[in-house]
């Protein structure tokens, strides 16, 4: 890929959607075979 990006998440829950994420299966290019939509985002910058 052409971007590494770092974080974490924030509870329980959120892992749960970063490991089902982590799950969907790919092709031989290493892309999902369905679209994976985030359809909720919250950004949370330090010192907030």
């Amino acid at each position: 890929g052409k971007h590494t990006i770092f974080g974490e998440v924030a509870d329980s829950a959120s892992l749960d959607v970063a490991v089902q994420i982590s799950q969907v299966p790919t092709d031989g290019a290493d892309r999902p075979v369905e679209d994976v939509v985030l359809e909720s985002v919250t950004i949370h910058r330090s010192g907030d």
